[in-house]
């Protein structure tokens, strides 16, 4: 069993089932033989090997295994998933023009006069394989399934992406239910409130843990019925996308394999420490307290994996993006491009500057821009001093073959400024703030000719990626870091200048602000603050 791969710094790479974006280790079976995990430890310390016990699990040979490390220390998951019921799947169907029979939902009732066709159902959306009428407030679906041996089965997992409300059974018994009221709604009774659906905005179906009814499901033939309901006849969109998921004790020949949208919402096993993003040895150890494998890293950038290629391998590489559950078989990189300097940061002046880069390694080329886009391989060379004697945004970052590119590093060089005031510089994409499709900033394509003019692109909850300096009343540069940036406020975005609110999160370099802002406050770390434009006084 090899450590085979991990990621210290998760912020976007890979979610766990609550939502949560924990570090995470994965383990390769590189053997011939299913492995038994009983007895056996992951730690973070040498002093301490047995620090997180793996529960009663197995890996197959070539099997790899995702375990968090996140604090969370859970330790009951199953040995094996399998997709019951998943996306495109046929159900029999029955529009809900009028009520069905009472036992619709029971494993006795006979649907072989009733359509036939694949998930999603409903219409005015393309997540829609099945179309239904519009204007009906209803449907109803029904499919079967089987289980062999239902003392195998440890748990189970509803999935279901609905647009606005349903009601689930599994033979017979309700199992789930959202935005609807009553024992046995009506077929014309409407949901209680509006729910879009999630897979066509790009995010996962709403989860339903059933393992607290695992009795209910039977050896042999099984069905799964769901009746799904619309809030008005005027919608303009009805969705219901189902998948069941069981989880079970052994592998067993022909396990469908589980969706790639529900795989991340998985239970999985979780360990009670964390890992360092700077530098740190995980280690793997047996019953007999010797150390089987060990894995270490220094100073992994967020999402960036440290990895063995190939799997099993002593050959370790970065990757990115990381593959955590899929083999190492590509995007490799042996190390990380060194970190650009600049001669001088930035700040107010009066006379031209020549601004030096520096701190290359053999065989790398700096590369910057000075129109705030992010430095990309196709951005201008750094060859010379840069002169500059306006106001100038110089974005560099380091380039080499067969390496990680290093981070960004932004400095703003303003000329002919006065100021009594802190000033903040924001750096960016022009296209994260202007752009008609997805700038922040701008009305858009489609919005409300009037204020506050819902619809415009202002009114979205989109986050934009920028840098951001903080300069005091002396001209010293206290902050310059990454961030995040959305709009903010009510009715004031309708005014030409906007309120940002500002986010440090490790996806864009340090998760906080580590400067005290407000002079007249104790507080030295900030993980937001909001640049108002004054809200309604604004003018």
């Amino acid at each position: 069993i090899k450590i085979n791969e991990v990621v210290a710094s998760n912020t976007e790479s890979f979610i766990d089932e609550d939502g949560d974006y924990p570090d995470w280790i994965e383990l390769f079976n590189a053997g011939n033989t299913t492995q038994n995990f009983t007895g056996f430890w992951l730690s973070d310390s040498r002093s301490n090997l047995q620090k997180w016990q793996f529960p009663d699990v197995t890996m197959a040979p070539g099997e790899f295994r995702i375990i968090y490390a996140s604090d969370k220390n859970r330790r009951n998951t199953a040995n094996y998933w399998e997709t019951k019921i998943t996306w495109c799947d046929f159900w029999r169907y029955q529009p809900g023009f009028s009520e069905p029979p009472t036992d619709w939902h029971t494993l006795a009732f006979n649907d072989s006069q009733w359509e036939w066709g694949p998930s999603g159902f409903g219409y005015g959306d393309d997540d829609d394989s099945t179309i239904v009428a519009n204007g009906i407030l209803s449907v109803y679906i029904r499919n079967t399934f089987n289980i062999a041996d239902t003392s195998q089965l440890t748990h189970a997992l509803l999935h279901i992406d609905y647009d606005d409300g349903f009601v689930a059974y599994l033979n017979g018994t309700e199992i789930a239910r959202a935005n609807m009221d009553g024992i046995h709604p009506a077929f014309n009774q409407p949901a209680n409130e509006q729910h879009e659906a999630l897979i066509i905005n790009g995010k996962p179906p709403h989860r339903f843990s059933l393992d607290s009814l695992l009795t209910l499901f039977r050896e042999g033939e099984n069905v799964l019925a769901i009746q799904a309901h619309n809030i008005s006849a005027g919608s303009s969109d009805l969705t219901m996308i189902p998948f069941l998921t069981l989880g079970f004790r052994n592998e067993f020949p022909g396990r469908r394999p589980v969706h790639p949208l529900i795989e991340p919402n998985l239970p999985r096993l979780h360990t009670n420490f964390k890992l360092s993003a700077e530098s740190e040895t995980v280690f793997l150890s047996g019953p007999t307290g010797m150390v089987i494998d060990s894995l270490a890293y220094v100073n992994l950038p967020s999402d960036i994996s440290w990895g063995r290629m190939p799997d099993g391998s002593d050959t370790l590489y970065y990757f990115a993006p990381a593959t955590p559950g899929f083999p190492n078989i590509s995007n490799g990189y042996s190390g990380i491009a060194s970190e650009p300097q600049f001669s001088i940061s930035g700040g107010f002046f009066d006379m031209p500057q020549s601004i030096v880069l520096s701190g290359l390694n053999p065989g790398e080329t700096i590369r910057y821009t000075t129109n705030g886009e992010a430095p990309t391989e196709t951005a201008t060379v750094y060859s010379n001093p840069i002169e500059i004697n306006t106001t100038t945004v110089i974005r560099a970052r380091t380039f080499a073959p067969g390496q990680l590119p290093s981070g960004q590093h932004t400095q703003t060089y303003f000329f002919g400024t006065n100021h009594d005031l802190p000033v903040i510089s924001i750096s960016t994409d022009i296209g994260h703030f202007f752009d008609q499709d997805s700038g922040i900033y701008v009305f858009g394509n489609d919005y409300e000719p009037v204020p506050p003019f819902f619809g415009a692109n202002f009114w979205e909850d989109w986050e934009r990626p920028v840098n951001i300096e903080l300069f005091e009343t002396d001209g010293s540069q206290v902050i310059n870091q990454g961030a995040g940036v959305k709009i903010y406020g009510g009715f004031s975005r309708a005014n030409p200048q906007k309120s940002l609110a500002v986010f440090a999160r490790g996806k864009y370099g340090a998760g906080s602000f580590d400067y005290p802002i407000f002079a007249d406050k104790n507080i030295n770390k900030f993980q937001a603050f909001i640049l108002r434009n004054s809200g309604n006084d604004w003018g």
